[in-house]
Formats: structure tokens, sequence, C-alpha cells
């Protein structure tokens, strides 16, 4: 159920060691190399004139480090309490609280908005993109990395609790057109070093 999830996400996600690696310096260097990869690969694929990103599921806010580190604004929302206590205390980020589905209007309107793998975990999907769609601006550029269809490792890996969405690239482009995304371009490289995962702006 719905409520299962939004509990899940918020306070057990993180405690499950299955599929997740605990908060410590190991993951910390993994978020950061895991943002920079994707940071240099996008830089030319897509309009990368400076401004402000959202990092939708940003886990401890550290994928949007390089971003930062050329001057852009960055904002990260996550739902997890643990995540965004240790992005605000330890990391000093820029992390909220929100889910994608709950989260608000802000007041300004975002040129990227970044969703590594997030969307997998939407409880609504259809009200996530509708806040996605609403606060990005108009010509910008959402990068999504979803884990493909071709099944890499163990089904009990692919199958798991974390993530209970599964698409194709047919199916991800039903959905964002449906919320008018347009110049939809898929990319099937290793951003970050894994044949498990594509990418979609």
């Amino acid at each position: 159920t719905d409520e299962y999830f939004k509990h899940y996400y918020t306070s057990s996600y993180r405690k499950k060691k299955n599929n997740n690696l605990p908060l410590d310096d190991f993951f910390d260097e993994s978020q950061i190399k895991r943002g920079q990869s994707v940071y240099n690969f996008f830089q030319s694929k897509i309009n990368f004139r400076k401004g402000n990103m959202l990092d939708h599921g940003c886990a401890v806010g550290l994928t949007m480090l390089a971003w930062k580190n050329k001057g852009w604004e960055t904002t990260g929302i996550d739902p997890n309490a643990q995540s965004v206590n240790y992005a605000k205390k330890k990391l000093k980020l820029n992390v909220k609280k929100f889910f994608g589905e709950n989260m608000p209007n802000f007041k300004k309107k975002f040129n990227v908005i970044l969703s590594l793998g997030s969307l997998e975990h939407s409880y609504d999907i259809n009200q996530t993109l509708k806040k996605i769609q609403l606060n990005l601006k108009k010509n910008g550029n959402l990068i999504i990395r979803w884990r493909s269809d071709k099944m890499i490792g163990p089904p009990f890996e692919y199958y798991n609790i974390n993530h209970f969405r599964y698409f194709t690239r047919y199916t991800w482009e039903v959905l964002l057109k449906k919320y008018y995304f347009g110049n939809i371009k898929f990319f099937n490289r290793k951003v970050e070093g894994s044949d498990a995962y594509e990418y979609i702006v």
C-alpha cells in the first residue's frame, strides 16, 4: 500500500542493508563519484547553462556536489529522515525532507532536475511527474537514470522490496509524453560504470 512505502522510505530504507550502503565514508565517496560521472557525461548532451538544479531522491545529497562545485545552485529532496539529517548536519548541504509526490512548488524553478533511479521508488508516479513538471523551467532538462529491463544478475536482486516499478523504453516514453515532456533521448552507456542502468533526458 502507499502507506507501507511511505513508512518504509521515511524510516526503514537506510536501516535495511540489503541493496543499500550504510552512511559512512565509503558511501560518501561512491555518491560523489557517481554524481561527477553523471555531470561529466551530460554536460555535453544538454543545454548546460549554469543555473539551479534539483536532485530528486538525492539520499545525502553528494550526487549534487559536482554541480555545486561548478557554481550551480543545488537543492535536494529525499524522504528518508536519516539521510536528510546527515546531509544537513554533517555535510551542510541543502537537502529537504520530501517525497517527490509532496514536494512543494518551489518559488524558483529549476534548469535541471536529476532523478538517479528514484522514480522507480515512487508510490504515485503520476503525482511525482506532475510535481517535477511544475518545478522545471520551460526548456529545462529532466535527467533520469533507470534500471534497464535487461535483467543483470540474479532475479532476487532485480526484483526486490526497494524497487516496485519496472519500465521499458516504450513505457517511459508513454509516461513522459503524458506529462508533456518532449525531445526524449535515451542513452545506453556505462555512465556510472554499470551495465544495469540506462539514462533518459
